[in-house]
């Protein structure tokens, strides 16, 4: 899982202004996130990253 260390403070005082994506396969198969990558943070998933389809 990436994770962009700490973040701007959101104003609750938290210190918990990170941001995330989120990933949803709502197929009914498996998709491989082989290669797959995000260049605005600089992250490639492994060989073996798999989203499993929504049953």
């Amino acid at each position: 899982m990436y994770n962009s260390g700490p973040g701007p403070d959101d104003g609750s005082g938290s210190g918990s202004g990170s941001e995330f994506v989120e990933l949803l396969n709502i197929s009914g198969a498996p998709v491989s996130l082989a290669g797959w990558h995000f260049s605005a943070i600089s992250y490639t998933f492994a060989a073996d990253v798999v989203i499993t389809g929504d049953v």
